[in-house]
């Protein structure tokens, strides 16, 4: 989840909400993108594009980059779920706003599922991703490091030991229990 107090549309001096980068294999680059600017608030999913390898525009901050996607090959949909939560926790009833930043003060949530068998090749277990979301200005930037370790699904046959051990225990406690009385 990615909370901002930025809308992901709209224009304001040139800042622009960015695209989505994932970076999935380590390397320099972005070889996934999620088309997310423009993105409305909503109460229900919305559905964008992932791509492959896309062309990336550059903006005038290094920190900003890459900011938008070009084009690429599509490879299929992601589920966004993005709404407008509110005012900040104690700004609620009468929150100051400059007057730049109309909407300061309301925090916007953006979610998002993407079906890995999409990816080729499948995402490793224990490598580690890279996300990147920037505005045009440079001012907001989001460099997320995530690692992908799916917890170890234990073998039949440990489950089955642990299975006989507990009954064995309950057996055992049971007939102690039935000679003391």
């Amino acid at each position: 989840a990615m909370v901002s107090s930025y809308p992901l549309m709209g224009r304001r001096w040139r800042n622009l909400a960015g695209d989505l980068g994932l970076n999935l294999d380590g390397r320099r680059g972005y070889e996934y993108g999620i088309k997310i600017r423009g993105l409305k608030p909503k109460k229900s999913l919305q559905y964008r594009s992932l791509w492959r390898n896309p062309k990336w525009k550059r903006c005038k901050h290094p920190e900003a980059n890459p900011i938008w996607m070009m084009r690429g090959e599509f490879i299929g949909l992601t589920e966004l779920f993005y709404r407008n939560a509110g005012y900040i926790e104690g700004r609620a009833k009468r929150p100051y706003k400059p007057r730049l930043w109309k909407n300061w003060g309301i925090t916007y949530i953006l979610e998002g599922r993407v079906n890995r068998f999409l990816f080729d090749p499948l995402p490793l277990e224990g490598r580690i991703i890279v996300l990147h979301w920037a505005e045009y200005c440079g001012n907001d930037y989001i460099n997320l490091k995530a690692d992908i370790n799916h917890p170890p699904i234990p073998e039949p046959g440990s489950l089955t030991l642990f299975t006989i051990g507990v009954f064995s225990l309950g057996g055992l406690s049971l007939r102690k229990f039935r000679k003391i009385k």
